[in-house]
């Protein structure tokens, strides 16, 4: 999971900061509505167990602070015990959903809130390293629609096969999107997945020249990606200077 791990913040930021239960419908046509309203409302019950999981999954990973002298000895077995049971609660919560959101999926085609399961169980296959899994899970769910759901799997599609060392393949599909103006909330995000991509394929100038046109935007909200790029940049500079 090389991609992913070097840029799950910023993977990770666009992903969570839409899967919300809700926002959807803000793409969802009059005539589909209420098929769709349906759908989400089976779905709603899945996203409350795959919260509590993704809870428990940053508490499972959190290691009690024993060297902490200020802690008593109850503190510290509370903190064991805390922990043990988020460790425990993520494993029976994982295959709980692995299971519904499999079945969901199988049982609701064509449907933004299909999109949306198969997101969430992706993350869940992530989790667990299975990457190829992840990834076949995606494109079965995929789309040519522009709603944000098709917009988010399409990303992460380009960033699964980025780090299968399937960077021409990621190339095609981050092109799409930068072709669609649905998709320009992400065009800065994934012109720097292709540019880590291309710097993969050792073409360092395509790579700035990305890099660059990033650097240079001024939209709102852009920020962001700004610093990541001259990061980046300043990255590739020193790699040409020494010549690694």
């Amino acid at each position: 999971m090389e991609f992913l791990e070097k840029n799950g913040k910023l993977v990770a930021s666009v992903f969570f900061g839409f899967i919300v239960i809700g926002l959807v419908w803000a793409f969802v046509s009059n005539s589909s509505k209420h098929n769709e309203e349906q759908t989400q409302d089976k779905l709603a019950k899945i996203e409350l167990d795959y919260t509590k999981y993704k809870e428990d999954l940053v508490k499972s990973k959190t290691a009690p602070t024993s060297k902490d002298d200020k802690k008593t000895a109850v503190d510290k077995k509370n903190e064991e015990k805390t922990l043990a049971e988020a460790t425990e609660n993520v494993a029976k919560l994982r295959i709980q959903l692995t299971a519904s959101l499999n079945q969901f999926i199988s049982e609701n085609k064509k449907s933004i809130a299909t999109e949306m399961a198969s997101l969430y169980l992706s993350e869940i296959l992530l989790d667990e390293k299975k990457n190829v899994e992840a990834l076949d899970v995606l494109k079965k769910t995929t789309s040519d629609s522009n709603n944000l759901t098709s917009i988010l799997i399409q990303k992460k599609i380009g960033a699964l096969l980025a780090d299968n060392n399937q960077c021409d393949e990621a190339l095609k599909v981050w092109d799409k999107l930068l072709k669609s103006s649905s998709a320009k909330f992400a065009h800065s995000e994934v012109k720097i997945m292709q540019s880590l991509c291309y710097q993969k394929m050792n073409d360092l100038k395509k790579a700035e020249e990305i890099l660059i046109s990033v650097k240079n935007d001024k939209t709102e909200g852009s920020a962001e990606y700004v610093q990541h790029a001259e990061r980046i940049l300043r990255l590739i500079q020193f790699k040409k200077a020494s010549g690694t």
